[in-house]
């Protein structure tokens, strides 16, 4: 079994002013390229919310030793 260790908490929110349909992909990559600058290997969301002119997640960072 992993041991985690959580290393932060990430909040990230998109806005566009034109419908952009792929808003959800941008904040998801947006989180995990955060996460990956914290050294964290896993992200557990717990919020995740979009559609095409905003985009919302809180996420939870963690670092596993598998």
């Amino acid at each position: 079994m992993a041991r985690c260790t959580q290393v932060g908490v990430i909040e990230e929110r998109i806005e566009s002013p034109t419908p952009e349909p792929k808003l959800g992909d941008q904040l998801r990559q947006a989180v995990h390229e955060r996460a990956s600058r914290l050294g964290a290997t896993d992200v557990v969301y717990q919020k995740r919310e979009s559609d095409e002119s905003y985009a919302y997640a809180r996420a939870e960072a963690y670092r596993c030793e598998r």
